[in-house]
């Protein structure tokens, strides 16, 4: 159920569908009835969007932990980007350090909408974002300048303590 508060628009495609249908019998019986059922279909709809605009879902809140990681890595700060990573991920901390510590980023984007994959396992709640991304960035000796960096990466995430935290990554050329 909770794939129906991720997205608006299947709930405003549905919506549309019915008043198109309650429009139709309306055109073809004149019935009032149908025109106080499409104020009841407008009203449930409204509020279905509503409470998709309210609901924040653990795939939304992944999203905008990735968004949140690109903006810190355009700042080239890794004491902000350490915040991101989970307590338990100790050589992907040493390695995040070491790699803003040699590069300049200029512009890190999120490409297109990223597949978030959530699951419950024994040890807690996980989570998997698969989309392309794009680093535009230069080494901090100079031998590489804008160097455009369009890579595939699936970052995986854990929960802790309601926020979710990176653990490990991988990246591959984009398909």
């Amino acid at each position: 159920m909770a794939w129906m508060f991720d997205e608006s628009l299947p709930i405003v495609f549905v919506g549309i569908l019915f008043e198109a249908v309650l429009l139709s019998l309306f055109v073809q019986t004149g019935r009032r009835s149908i025109v106080v059922a499409m104020i009841i279909v407008s009203i449930f709809f409204g509020g279905l969007l509503v409470a998709e605009w309210m609901i924040v879902t653990d795939t939304e809140l992944v999203e905008g932990t990735l968004n949140s990681i690109a903006r810190d890595l355009e700042k080239n700060d890794s004491v902000r980007m350490v915040r991101h990573l989970s307590v338990m991920a100790p050589e992907l901390k040493r390695k995040v350090e070491s790699e803003l510590g040699q590069v300049v980023i200029r512009r890190a984007t999120v490409k297109g909408k990223p597949k978030i994959t959530i699951s419950d396992v024994g040890y807690g709640q996980t989570a998997i974002a698969d989309f392309k991304g794009l680093i535009v960035g230069s080494d901090r000796r100079g031998a590489f300048q804008d160097f455009h960096y369009l890579r595939r990466f699936m970052l995986h995430f854990r929960r802790e303590n309601d926020k979710w935290k990176l653990f490990e990554y991988e990246e591959r050329p984009p398909l």
